[in-house]
């Protein structure tokens, strides 16, 4: 199999491959662009292709654009494969930022160099402009403005699967983004309430004229559940006399309304012991939904929901955030809805809690994922451990001396 390069500008160059002859003695060529600036990139791209048509990897040139294939990819696979939630993100990105971008480049031809020129592009001025309406001068346009970087690293991931998609249907031979590092992202430190905090927070909670808002906290800081298992969960779900309740579906933001999804993943799919408090708290709390069941009548939805909105339907997920935001705020806390998952996690390794347990209580796919994730909070518990040992030890020299004598 052979390859002739030749340059075409300052940064493309030309592959001629050569794969052999039709029944009519015609030469067999394809003809690749690759974008590098120097000769010797050009010649490892080369070597890269010639190597897959020996090898049987090799996929032909092709018109298909970067945009055709990213919406054939949202219509066909993700909107059948992910939440209507993640569907939702997947769109935002890809058609107000991947195709404008990169929409009208083949799919051959979409090299790193490509990928990387656009991350630096979205970094420097990637936000959408906005034209804003001033009474002095009229309409004005803000400035452009760059993507902050975990943004960038989302349309990485989003561009990165789907690309993969493409390879494992044949149309590309490698996913050019496994060769480009997305743009690093500083360490940000998890937020997690201690037990006293926890308590005072529950307590306000508790005293807000909201009841399932109470209940949503009580469940995500005694559970570790998230906001949207939280908002699905159903009474049908909970077993008093076991004391348990099992995580089976959760409430997902749409376009323009709320669905009941799957859970996040198989491992999420779960049964959480609870303690007897939370178990007295749901059940008081149940008491108190069926008087408000009776008192509104006909007015009430009945979707057998535990933290539903006031009149028994499902509570938008992002009424609960602002309700949060609200009691957060009025308690001089900082932190997310979405912290007390953490600091669940957090409160169960302080009390020595095996890494297994607290994976399979917040439906983590892995202990492995649990100990990166809360790594950090081990050194002190490793503090502890090693004190506990060295006692151990001590007792253990002492009565080995004592035998001595």
């Amino acid at each position: 199999m052979k390859g002739t390069l030749r340059r075409k500008t300052a940064e493309t160059w030309q592959l001629r491959v050569f794969r052999g002859y039709d029944e009519h003695g015609k030469q067999l060529c394809d003809y690749h662009t690759i974008h590098a600036k120097t000769k010797r990139e050009a010649e490892a791209e080369q070597r890269r292709i010639l190597h897959s048509l020996d090898t049987g990897g090799y996929a032909e040139p092709s018109r298909l654009t970067v945009g055709d294939y990213l919406e054939s990819w949202l219509r066909d696979y993700a909107a059948n494969n992910v939440s209507p939630y993640t569907l939702d993100r997947y769109e935002s990105i890809v058609r107000k930022h991947l195709i404008p971008a990169l929409g009208s480049v083949r799919m051959n031809q979409l090299t790193p160099v490509r990928i990387e020129r656009y991350y630096a592009t979205a970094l420097e001025s990637g936000r959408l402009t906005r034209t804003r309406k001033r009474p002095e001068d009229g309409s004005r346009t803000s400035p452009p403005r760059g993507l902050d970087p975990q943004t960038v690293v989302k349309h990485h991931r989003v561009l990165r699967t789907a690309l993969k998609r493409a390879v494992r249907l044949g149309l590309l031979v490698a996913n050019p983004c496994d060769r480009v590092d997305p743009p690093k992202l500083p360490r940000t430190e998890m937020k997690a309430l201690d037990e006293f905090d926890t308590e005072r927070l529950l307590a306000a909670a508790r005293a807000s004229n909201c009841p399932s808002l109470h209940v949503a906290v009580l469940l995500a800081a005694n559970t570790g559940m998230r906001r949207g298992e939280v908002l699905g969960l159903r009474w049908s779900d909970l077993d008093f006399d076991a004391g348990v309740l099992h995580v089976r579906r959760t409430l997902q933001r749409s376009k323009n309304s709320v669905v009941f999804g799957e859970p996040k993943s198989a491992s999420s799919r779960r049964m959480l012991s609870l303690d007897e408090e939370t178990l007295s708290e749901l059940k008081s709390h149940k008491v108190r939904q069926s008087r408000t069941r009776l008192a509104l009548g006909t007015g009430w939805q009945d979707n057998d929901l535990v933290c539903p909105g006031r009149c028994g339907e499902p509570w938008h997920p992002n009424m609960l955030t602002r309700e949060f935001q609200r009691l957060r705020d009025r308690n001089g806390l900082s932190l997310r809805f979405h912290d007390l998952r953490h600091s669940h996690a957090a409160q169960l390794i302080r009390t020595g809690a095996p890494a297994k347990v607290i994976q399979e209580r917040l439906g983590h796919a892995s202990a492995g994922f649990t100990l990166t994730t809360y790594g950090h909070l081990l050194p002190g518990i490793q503090d502890e451990a090693v004190e506990r040992l060295a006692i151990a030890r001590a007792d253990a020299r002492e009565r080995l001396a004592a035998l001595a004598k």
